[in-house]
């Protein structure tokens, strides 16, 4: 078995490196998406076992008020985070079984939208857009007394920022990003 940054065989490669660094989106966003799949995000799990002298309170997910604060519970199993995937699945008509964690939801390749070249790109953004989201959504609930929105208006925000991003692309240069906004499998089509 070789290790997460090795080559497995021929053409084979870190299973997220695609997903990930290939996707058009802004560095930052790529980083944090990078941290998320590593694990590396400083959720209330990670800060206690880096710090176990520490008494980190509360330590529930400040999406759902209810489980410990970890990557994969805040990104993918939270029910309000489960909302949102739903949400994004029904928009592009796919059904999946959620993954176990952020390794495996950027290692498979879904192709929700189709083959395309602008499929590819608009699902890259729309994935890496709904953990951003999550997150920028859970660190305002914590840090600024935030009472948090809906996951309506947060499935807006990401098709904001998916659009946005995917019409930065080549592929992309004659639509402008309203047009995907409103309608993301016509574009891709």
């Amino acid at each position: 078995m070789t290790g997460a940054g090795e080559n497995c065989g021929e053409g084979e490669i870190f299973p997220p490196y695609t997903q990930i660094w290939k996707a058009k989106t802004p560095l930052k966003v790529k980083i944090f998406v990078w941290q998320a799949v590593l694990g590396k995000l400083n959720t209330g799990d990670t800060l206690q076992r880096r710090c176990p002298y520490l008494c980190i309170s509360p330590h529930w997910c400040a999406l759902c008020n209810k489980a410990g604060d970890s990557v994969d519970h805040l990104l993918l199993h939270c029910p309000f985070s489960l909302k949102l995937w739903e949400t994004l699945l029904q928009e592009v008509n796919t059904v999946w079984v959620i993954p176990e964690g952020c390794f495996e939801l950027f290692s498979i390749r879904i192709d929700a939208l189709g083959r395309g070249k602008k499929a590819n790109i608009l699902w890259g953004s729309l994935m890496q857009a709904v953990v951003w989201n999550l997150w920028l959504e859970r660190n305002r609930r914590i840090f600024e007394d935030y009472k948090g929105v809906g996951v309506a208006e947060l499935w807006d925000r990401v098709k904001f920022w998916a659009a946005l991003w995917a019409s930065t692309s080549l592929a992309f240069k004659d639509v402008p990003y309203p047009s995907i906004m409103r309608n993301l499998l016509a574009v891709v089509s």
